[in-house]
């Protein structure tokens, strides 16, 4: 049998130092967040800047852009490019 590497070895005690501490837990859990309200202002306050903002400005800038640049043609190889310079 051959020996694990030291990094292996390492990794897997990580793993399952992880998963036994996934076990920890208490019976009763507190589902309370303190700043939930707070929380759902700033998420609607950014959410609006998101929807009428930002979305508009990207779809106008991709439009402005696609039409303004030509898509590129594929490379087929690096080989394909330098045999047509030569």
């Amino acid at each position: 049998m051959t020996a694990l590497p030291a990094a292996a070895l390492r990794t897997a005690t990580c793993c399952v130092i992880m998963m036994l501490a996934g076990c920890a837990t208490t019976g009763e859990r507190n589902a309370t967040d303190p700043f939930e309200s707070a929380n759902r202002k700033v998420y609607a306050f950014n959410d609006g800047v998101d929807r009428y903002t930002l979305k508009p400005t990207a779809k106008a800038y991709e439009k402005a852009v696609r039409s303004w640049c030509a898509p590129a043609s594929p490379i087929s190889s690096p080989t394909s490019i330098t045999r047509s310079r030569s």
